[in-house]
């Protein structure tokens, strides 16, 4: 029998060598961590510069637009206009002279600043362009699932003629719908929020499509002699089946005799 030996844990203390040719521990912990300094600065160097020439492009891109005449005036009020014309001098201006060598949040918050005036007229006039461009397309989907809708009529016993007429029905509502909010929509001053969007649009569109769908392709039932045929299978096959017989309560079952007797 091998004799198991004692085992007992030691706690043990590990102190690493950073020492390397020329150059103590110490040394080399300083080194490193003026290296991340550098790599810190320089980070910090490349995103000021980055910030502030994403607000000098911004006033020179978006200040033409928002002028008189520019393709955002009519998406803003006059007071936001003059606020950002305003601004967007008083910035250039500080940009050149005091603002040349700012921090970086100085820099990002006059972007920010802009951006809330600017911003928010390119996404009215983006939206109001991609409404119009929507609307055919609207109609055009409900119009053809309404033609769907009535198309079926007569061609499928478990689909009546109500059922297809009450979702052709959805159709017209959904495409009157758009009209009146599409009409409400260009009577409304372009600077304000927008009455109807792309995403309304599309989610009417689909309520409406879905509505036929569902009806359309609704599965017939099966039919009745069908059924039948099937029960009556089932059944014959369970007459069929031989049926277990369980052992009588008394009965004896012989021992099995030992081929060694």
């Amino acid at each position: 029998m091998v004799k198991k030996q004692k085992q007992r844990r030691v706690e043990l203390s590990v102190t690493p060598r950073l020492d390397v040719i020329g150059l103590s521990g110490q040394e080399v912990v300083e080194f490193r961590k003026k290296e991340v300094e550098m790599n810190d600065r320089d980070m910090l160097i490349t995103k000021t510069r980055d910030s502030k020439n994403e607000l000098e492009s911004y006033i020179l891109d978006n200040r033409p637009r928002i002028a008189d005449g520019g393709i955002l005036t009519e998406y803003m009020t006059k007071e936001q206009q003059a606020k950002f014309i305003q601004l967007a001098n008083e910035y250039e201006n500080w940009l050149y002279e005091d603002g040349a060598d700012a921090e970086l949040s100085v820099y990002q918050e006059k972007v920010k600043t802009l951006r809330a005036i600017g911003d928010a007229a390119t996404d009215r006039r983006r939206n109001f362009e991609d409404v119009e461009f929507e609307l055919p397309v609207f109609k055009q989907e409900v119009t053809k699932a309404k033609d769907t809708a009535l198309g079926a009529i007569g061609k499928a016993e478990h689909i009546t003629e109500e059922e297809l007429r009450e979702v052709a029905a959805k159709c017209d509502g959904a495409l009157s719908w758009a009209e009146q909010e599409i009409s409400r929509y260009r009577e409304q001053p372009k600077s304000e929020a927008p009455l109807l969007t792309c995403a309304t649009l599309r989610e009417k569109q689909k309520e409406a499509v879905e509505a036929v769908r569902v009806v359309v392709q609704r599965p017939a039932p099966p039919k009745p002699k069908e059924a039948a045929a099937e029960s009556k299978n089932e059944k014959s096959a369970d007459e069929q089946a031989p049926a277990e017989v369980p052992p009588e309560e008394n009965e004896e079952v012989p021992p099995v005799k030992d081929e060694l007797d």
